[in-house]
């Protein structure tokens, strides 16, 4: 659980929390600019 708030008594090497990201976007293809075309479309 991810939190802002203050804990009493936490030791830092305790904390573990695993965050896995995967972005991807292709706006450049073949020297053709994608950026008005529709995701939809650049993930094809």
């Amino acid at each position: 659980v991810l939190t802002t708030r203050a804990r009493k008594g936490v030791i830092l090497s305790d904390i573990k929390v695993q965050v896995c990201i995967f972005a991807f976007d292709i706006l450049y293809l073949n020297g053709r600019p994608l950026l008005q075309e529709q995701l939809r479309t650049r993930r094809e």
